[in-house]
């Protein structure tokens, strides 16, 4: 009997070392196999989600910190509609027409922009018969003119929107800057419906000018103000509910036309004007289309405006 008991003894007389490292092992096993794999797949998912949350709110923290003040990501409301045309205007395509008085070609430029508009683009020979139609048979202004360092007498021809000229209507012989002194455009009189370029610092010649049927609202509902001339945009026209880009780019923007002829000046075209510089919290601003590139049909456009990217939008019904 005692020696049966002996031989169930958990004693280790030989090897008893090995012995308690092999029931260690098993242990160990069995513990890891009590480990459930979904238990261990949520455990590493909740890891993954809150390095995520942190590395986030570091990022928003380091944008504020980097940003100054007035660049405050801004929350804003849009209101996009079509004007009305003023009396002595003319509609035609979603673009408005009208004359304005003698004056030199800088005259001409300031009266168009003070009722929000810019010198009269003419893309198509439908449009440029209209205008003739309406301000003709005498001389009048229209909106191109040669760069500085256009080659005579045909180079470096544009619109003032900063458009190159596809369509052109020259009068037969012209442009031949003559008196080396011609570098902007005028119309009608013995030319008819026919350009020809002219001095820029002739004063008895009226203009015509052009506006997009187009204005928009903003609303800052932000916190703090905005500085709208920093405000991104785009202006999209809608045609069969597919949008074409007219532009992007800031309100802040500007074409910069100069003219050597023969007496040189430059002047800054606006692309929007905007009727406030800063909104406040709560402040409204509305903001007129002055010299986009000419788009002629169709009266449906989407305008977006934003803190860096265009987000917030509007299209007119």
């Amino acid at each position: 009997m005692a020696q049966g008991l002996k031989r169930k003894s958990t004693s280790y007389p030989h090897g008893g070392a090995k012995q308690r490292e092999r029931e260690n092992v098993n242990k160990f096993s069995a513990q890891k196999k009590g480990v459930s794999p979904i238990v261990a797949t949520l455990l590493i998912i909740g890891i993954i989600v809150v390095a995520g949350v942190f590395l986030y709110f570091m990022t928003v923290n380091l944008m504020q910190e980097n940003q100054p003040e007035e660049a405050e990501f801004a929350v804003l409301a849009v209101s996009a509609g079509l004007d009305s045309a003023s009396p002595g205007m003319r509609d035609f395509w979603g673009h408005h027409y009208w004359e304005v008085s003698e004056g030199n070609y800088q005259d001409y430029i300031q009266k168009c922009v003070e009722a929000y508009g810019h010198p009269v683009t003419l893309a198509l020979e439908e449009e440029n018969n209209k205008i003739y139609e309406w301000f003709g048979p005498t001389v009048y202004w229209i909106g191109c003119y040669q760069e500085v360092n256009g080659s005579e007498p045909r180079g470096g021809w544009r619109w003032v929107t900063g458009e190159p000229l596809v369509y052109t209507n020259w009068a037969p012989g012209q442009p031949d800057d003559y008196h080396s002194a011609q570098d902007v455009c005028a119309s009608g009189d013995g030319w008819e419906a026919n350009w020809d370029d002219a001095t820029a610092t002739v004063t008895f010649i009226k203009g015509v000018c052009e506006r997009l049927a187009l204005s928009f609202t903003i609303t800052n509902q932000s916190s703090k103000p905005v500085v709208v001339k920093k405000l991104t945009v785009r202006v999209d026209k809608l045609v069969n509910g597919v949008p074409r880009s007219l532009y992007k780019g800031t309100l802040g923007d500007s074409v910069t036309i100069s003219v050597a002829d023969p007496v040189s000046f430059t002047y800054e075209l606006p692309r929007f004007v905007c009727d406030r510089e800063t909104l406040n919290p709560g402040d409204t601003t509305t903001c007129h289309v002055v010299a986009l590139p000419s788009e002629p049909f169709g009266l449906t456009f989407r305008v977006c405006v934003g803190e860096g990217a265009p987000i917030y939008c509007d299209t007119t019904r």
